[in-house]
């Protein structure tokens, strides 16, 4: 926001309750002002966090209520779905504005739209037959190897120790083994299991 006369401004601060009057002139950005930061003389493209309920310059006539007159012109200029300030972060002119995503083709002269198959994304999964390589081990991992993961092993750690509790206390039952993660269909299931793994 630029105003091009001498504003007035009332600081209060968040932990003391007093206010402080200091004479801003073009203020342009806002930033955090630390408390112990001393604010007795007049400040120069000032810096500040929170502002009291007024923020109006004294020769309202003159340039208005700062910050109201620039945020409509930014709509009138931008649009009202981007009245959000430019940053750094806001991508480069080939990014659509609208949904932030890169075109996908060019517009011609007539009014037509053409694809181009170079513009348009896509995941490029290389042919990894006669690859060496393995997949990398932190050095933070204790030494020694670890057999594969089989449907065996999973179950001798998760479902047997409760199998086995529940056979002990007398509550074991064939008829109620959806308890330990058994499913006896797969109709209706988006990933379905290889059909093996069922007893027939």
């Amino acid at each position: 926001m630029n105003c091009s006369c001498s504003c007035s401004l009332t600081l209060t601060n968040l932990t003391h309750p007093q206010s402080l009057s200091v004479s801003i002139s073009h203020v342009d950005w806002w930033i955090v002002l630390p408390h112990s930061q001393s604010l007795n003389g007049s400040l120069d493209w000032g810096h500040i966090a929170y502002i009291g309920s007024t923020f109006r310059c004294s020769r309202a006539s003159r340039c208005g209520t700062m910050g109201l007159l620039s945020t409509l012109m930014r709509g009138f200029v931008r649009g009202a779905d981007r009245m959000s300030e430019f940053t750094s972060k806001r991508g480069s002119r080939t990014h659509n504005k609208g949904r932030g995503a890169r075109p996908t083709g060019l517009n011609l002269s007539s009014r037509k739209f053409v694809s181009i198959r170079s513009m348009i994304p896509e995941f490029v999964v290389p042919h990894l037959e006669g690859f060496k390589l393995k997949p990398y081990v932190s050095y933070r991992c204790p030494k020694g190897t670890e057999a594969p993961l089989t449907a065996e092993s999973l179950f001798a750690e998760v479902v047997a120790p409760q199998i086995e509790k529940d056979f002990e206390e007398g509550t074991f039952s064939k008829d109620q083994l959806e308890k330990y993660g058994f499913e006896p269909t797969q109709e209706g299931k988006l990933f379905k299991l290889y059909p093996k793994n069922y007893v027939r």
